[in-house]
């Protein structure tokens, strides 16, 4: 099964530096500012090994979408950066904004 997760990075070439030459083998797209979606297609699983793409994702702030988990919380979005407050919501939880 391919990995997924949400990545929360200033710029993608955060996630490059961390995943390495197994960049190139992934899906990278941008959902918001300073979030990225992140798919690890299976081949790239077996051939390098679930528990080395974690741990270079250690690195980073980010939400497995398998296990419904962040890896670690995502400091909250700054006053200035932040869109108006959402109302709850799995998505508005997702990114630290307000729900219940």
């Amino acid at each position: 099964m391919a990995l997924q997760f949400v990545i929360r990075a200033q710029h993608v070439e955060d996630i490059e530096r961390e995943l390495g030459q197994v960049f190139g083998e992934c899906e990278v797209f941008p959902i918001r500012s300073g979030h990225f979606g992140l798919s690890i297609p299976q081949r790239t699983v077996e051939a390098v090994g679930e528990p080395n793409l974690r741990a270079a994702l250690a690195a980073l702030s980010h939400f497995d979408l398998w296990a419904g988990a962040w890896n670690r919380l995502p400091p909250p979005v700054e006053a200035a950066n932040a869109p108006s407050p959402a109302k709850g919501g799995f998505i508005a939880r997702l990114f630290g904004r307000g729900g219940s």
